[in-house]
């Protein structure tokens, strides 16, 4: 089974792109050609990872801040970085202008986004998270007993809270109005919600 490659989402879990071998090929730049005629020697499988297009070697650390060094029991991996190291000055290697690490990695996934067509379900997944925190935020239990001053009430704040769902057409209608209006007109809805219920605030209550 062949892997397949993840969108870095932190720290929410890696976006799947593809499960087709030769479309994720593709991408990467690998001759299927290539990879269906076989390799004689490791040199020849080094050569051919190498040869993805997002592979760098003036970029490849082995070695520093941050890298750990290769667990013995990887010798395929330990061989390629010594292979590495021995042929990185090779004109075999392209390298690209120079970008932080962060600017490739946001460069690389934008590309990802677009080529395996899944730009607009990450973009719809990420404005879902959005909203979802926005309302965690603006639109919680405790917000709103706060604005109703409805104590331990928790039935009263939750017959608001569903009150405000209808009037505004659910979820998404109220974050609408929170990105029209901002909180205070969502605090005034919430307040004529429980006024039109004649749900009596804590205080009055007692």
């Amino acid at each position: 089974m062949y892997l397949i490659p993840k969108v870095p989402d932190a720290p929410n879990p890696p976006f799947d792109l593809s499960d087709d071998f030769t479309e994720i090929s593709k991408f990467l730049g690998l001759s299927l050609p290539r990879f269906h005629e076989g390799f004689q020697t490791k040199r020849d499988v080094f050569k051919w990872a190498a040869s993805c297009k997002y592979f760098d070697p003036s970029q490849f650390r082995t070695s520093g801040p941050g890298i750990t060094k290769v667990k013995s029991e990887r010798t395929m991996y330990a061989e390629f970085v010594e292979w590495v190291e021995e042929t990185r000055e090779l004109e075999q290697f392209s390298t690209s202008a120079p970008l932080s690490r962060e600017d490739r990695y946001a460069k690389t996934r934008e590309e990802a986004l677009i080529f395996f067509n899944k730009k607009e379900e990450f973009n719809a997944l990420v404005k879902a998270r959005f909203n979802r925190q926005r309302l965690k935020e603006s639109f919680s239990g405790s917000r709103v007993r706060d604005w109703t001053e409805l104590g331990e009430y928790w039935k009263g704040v939750k017959l608001v809270m569903d009150e405000v769902r209808v009037r505004l057409g659910g979820e998404e209608g109220i974050v609408d109005l929170l990105d029209k209006h901002g909180e205070d007109e969502l605090r005034k809805v919430v307040l004529q919600a429980k006024a039109d219920l004649g749900i009596v605030s804590q205080g009055a209550r007692l």
